[in-house]
This record gives C-alpha cells, sequence and structure tokens, in this order.
C-alpha cells in the first residue's frame, strides 16, 4: 500500500517508542509536514528539473517547461530544439536527459505503469539506466511519487545533515554511516527521511 500522511506519523510513533533519537526528535520539531508528489507522467521531469536545484528555482522552471510543453506534457519535448527548451531554464546536460527520457518512454523502453508492480531495487535499476538518472533521482521518486514505506535516500544532503543532528554525531555522518544507521529504523526509513527533512529545516539558520 503506498504511503499515505497518517501512516507517516503512526511510523514515526512506532520508531520513537524503540529509538530515543526519533522520540528527541518528534519532541523538538513536531511532526514533517505532508509532502507528496504529483503521480503523473511529468513526474520524472520534474525530479530532473529539480536536480542540484533550490525547491523555489525547480518549481518556475517546471512552471516555464509546462507551460512550454502544454497538454502533451514530455511528449512535446522532441518539438522543441534546445535554444527553446534552454529558454525556460534548462541546462545543456538536463536537455540530454530530457531527450533520453523521452525516447525511453516514447519507445516503450520505460513503462511507468510497471513500476506500482515492481519492488523498489527494480525501479532504481530501471530508472538508472537512463542518462541522469542517480540513486538520488529514484529515490526521489520511490519516495514521492510511488510513495514506498522504506526508502533510504543517503545521497541526499539533507538527510544526511539532519539525521547527523538528530543522533548527535560530532561530524557530518558519511553515506556509509548513514546506511548503517539506517537500519536500525527499517522497515520505516521512508517516514524517517521526512522527519529528517523537517529536522533539517527547523534547525538551520536562515
Amino acid at each position: 500500500m503506498p504511503l499515505s500522511y497518517p501512516d507517516v506519523c503512526l511510523a514515526l510513533d512506532t520508531l520513537a517508542d524503540r529509538c530515543q533519537y526519533v522520540a528527541q526528535a518528534l519532541q523538538q520539531v513536531g511532526y514533517p509536514p505532508e509532502r507528496v508528489g504529483k503521480s503523473d507522467d511529468m513526474a520524472l521531469v520534474r525530479i530532473i528539473v529539480g536536480q542540484q536545484l533550490s525547491t523555489k528555482a525547480a518549481a518556475t522552471i517546471n512552471q516555464r517547461l509546462s507551460d512550454l510543453l502544454g497538454d502533451g506534457g514530455y511528449s512535446n519535448i522532441p518539438s522543441f530544439s534546445d535554444d527553446e527548451l534552454r529558454a525556460v531554464g534548462m541546462s545543456r546536460p538536463k536537455i540530454r536527459y530530457l531527450r533520453a527520457l523521452t525516447d525511453a518512454l516514447l519507445t516503450g523502453e520505460l513503462v511507468l505503469a510497471d513500476f506500482p508492480s515492481m519492488d523498489d531495487e527494480s525501479v532504481v535499476k530501471a530508472l538508472t539506466a537512463l542518462p541522469g538518472f542517480g540513486r538520488w533521482s529514484a529515490h526521489m521518486y520511490l519516495l514521492f511519487n510511488l510513495q514506498r514505506t522504506d526508502v533510504w535516500p543517503t545521497g541526499d544532503l539533507a538527510v544526511r545533515v539532519g539525521i547527523s543532528r538528530m543522533v548527535g554525531a560530532s561530524g557530518r555522518l558519511t553515506e556509509a554511516e548513514l546506511e548503517q544507521w539506517g537500519e536500525r529504523w527499517r522497515p520505516h526509513r521512508s517516514a524517517l527521511s521526512l522527519l529528517a527533512w523537517h529536522y533539517y529545516g527547523a534547525t538551520t539558520d536562515v
């Protein structure tokens, strides 16, 4: 079953009963706000756009791109030149990634309708076979679009910093260390990831 917001809160309560760090974090910052991605045909396009950008910048470019493409969405990408895509804020590498994604979707190499019945690692494998999609991008899709329950995005900087602060680490945890920490929070790591983002935001000076 997809992870709902009540499921997130319940999972965090369960973790708090057995982990003092989660309990302390919840007392300090409360539950994370609800965050659910739109599960439509443009979800993977938005993930490409959002790579290495602030949330605000990504939202602006995504809106411009959506306006450019119109109702046809990603299927209209071949109709536009690189210059037209650059004019809405897309970088040259991301344009290449968009074109490769579009080709995979239009030729049936990648079938989004198959994803709900696939396990997490199979989805990761399918997505990371595409140019520009690493494990971080695949994890974002699993977490926010497929709403899987045990996603652990160790490559996300805010998650690493948030967990490092939550557990009182002397420095920033490495990805390998974060992977080890995550073992104690199975099978609720998606909820813990959301709490880590929330904790990071709440404990970072603006």
